[in-house]
């Protein structure tokens, strides 16, 4: 199964060389989190999620066919550089089904359709019906990897419904993943996905809401509110409860969020200020968590400067106030792309 994929991967690839606009891209990260008891920790805090991250691109693209060769996770541990995973170049392409069918044989689909082969990331779909104000990406995997799906499928009717399906149907490691996706009107999202993980005999599903205030109360300012459950289909006790509310105005921003894990209460809230700049535009951030049933408080300050295509961020935060030179730290980060 693996070689039939690995073929069709490299036909799907070619057939997008021959009518293809090709670029080259690429991102690296890096950062230190110093701790006041005097420990320090490397890793990239603002994308990759390594000690120090890379990742390089060479992107085709088509009417028909969209396609991309990478090579992940790039690291350096003990001196020496290398991928951490057991394939270090990947690939996807993205067929374009309707209008490959539409265009050839001049026939229109009711629906447009999308085929997906590779190691393709779907990740960005975890929160499309939730604002996930603090990233929360990890806890929405639902035992599915969404970031690594090698087969998959997207029916889409116009802006207000798509159902998608990806799979792993390598033996030992069978992993699925179906969502669906409606916005019934302007302004009013929601989706339900379920999630299948043979080799963990896991299955986890989400539902999630969320209703842009601002567009449908045309609003001058931004307010938006979202909900999601997160569940074990065998363990509901254990479900994982989220609310957000988001909003701001002009260059002033806002968050609180409520996260109820397992029973366990959490209550965090966030606010940013926004400097508009030519050259180094710079956010500042402060944010306070209230946690394990709000027994654990802690705290962060922080700010974020884009200069072309570097991002600096710099925080000073406490995890836990209750033990200050154990929780606190002064965390420093980059990251690059070009």
């Amino acid at each position: 199964m693996k070689k039939t994929i690995s073929i069709l991967l490299v036909v799907l690839l070619v057939s997008a060389c021959l009518f293809a606009a090709v670029s080259l891209t690429g991102e690296l990260g890096f950062g230190y989190k110093v701790k006041f008891d005097g420990t320090v920790e490397n890793q990239d805090y603002l994308n990759l999620g390594s000690t120090y991250g890379g990742r390089f691109k060479i992107k085709l693209g088509s009417d028909y066919v969209n396609g991309e060769l990478r090579m992940d996770a790039i690291t350096v541990e003990d001196g020496k550089f290398t991928t951490g995973v057991r394939q270090p170049i990947n690939g996807y392409a993205t067929v374009k089904a309707s209008k490959l069918v539409a265009d050839v044989f001049e026939v229109s689909l009711p629906v447009g359709v999308e085929l997906y082969v590779g190691n393709q990331s779907f990740s960005a779909s975890y929160n499309w019906a939730y604002l996930d104000p603090q990233g929360n990406e990890k806890k929405i995997s639902l035992n599915a990897s969404r970031s690594s799906m090698p087969l998959g499928v997207a029916v889409s009717y116009d802006k207000y419904v798509t159902a998608k399906a990806w799979g792993s149907i390598v033996d030992g490691d069978k992993k699925g993943l179906l969502e669906a996706q409606i916005a019934p009107i302007d302004g009013v999202k929601a989706m339900i996905a379920y999630g299948v993980n043979q080799k963990a005999d896991k299955d986890n599903f989400q539902v999630a809401a969320l209703v842009d205030v601002k567009t449908l109360a045309d609003l001058d300012f931004n307010l938006a509110a979202s909900a999601q459950v997160i569940a074990n289909t065998d363990d509901f006790a254990k479900a994982t409860y989220f609310a957000a509310v988001k909003g701001g105005y002009e260059n002033i921003g806002g968050y609180a969020e409520y996260i109820n894990a397992a029973g366990v209460n959490n209550l965090y809230a966030g606010a940013s200020y926004g400097i508009a700049s030519d050259k180094a535009p710079t956010t500042l951030s402060a944010g306070v968590g209230i946690t394990k049933d709000f027994s654990k408080v802690g705290a962060s300050i922080g700010a974020d400067t884009q200069i072309k295509n570097i991002e600096l961020n710099v925080k000073l935060g406490c995890d836990d106030f209750s033990d200050f030179a154990k929780n606190g730290y002064v965390r420093f980060a980059s990251y690059v792309t070009f």
